[in-house]
């Protein structure tokens, strides 16, 4: 899913939102709602642990390309943001991961969605270049 989203390119806002929802929507439509998602989560981070840190590897170094990529055509502007690109990527996830609940219940996926796209605006408005 990741391929085809980099592959059917894009500006930075339609990147980030298609990697994200590639990989986390996707996730939240299958599982979101399950009654056993707490038992799903454990399960990646013992028994698939190491894939899970692998596909998050996957993940950061594809957002921080599309980063870089942006930046060095001039679309972006990093320093806009005040964060470095590890810290800005770090935030990006941890904004995606929190949204996916509320109250401590998994949202619907077309909540989740919404908020994805309201978290890549934001950070493409922080990355806005300047005057």
């Amino acid at each position: 899913r990741c391929d085809a989203v980099e592959a059917k390119g894009g500006d930075v806002a339609t990147l980030l939102l298609g990697l994200l929802d590639a990989s986390y929507g996707e996730m939240q439509a299958l599982y979101g709602q399950s009654d056993f998602l707490v038992e799903l989560g454990a399960t990646r981070a013992t028994v698939g642990g190491d894939i899970a840190q692998a596909a998050d590897e996957r993940l950061v170094a594809r957002l921080t390309g599309v980063i870089e990529r942006a930046a060095a055509r001039g679309d972006i502007n990093l320093a806009a943001s005040g964060l470095t690109l590890p810290d800005l990527i770090a935030t990006l996830l941890q904004a995606a991961a929190g949204a996916k609940q509320e109250a401590g219940r998994p949202v619907p996926i077309e909540t989740y969605r919404a908020r994805l796209g309201r978290i890549v605006a934001l950070t493409a408005a922080a990355l806005r270049p300047g005057p």
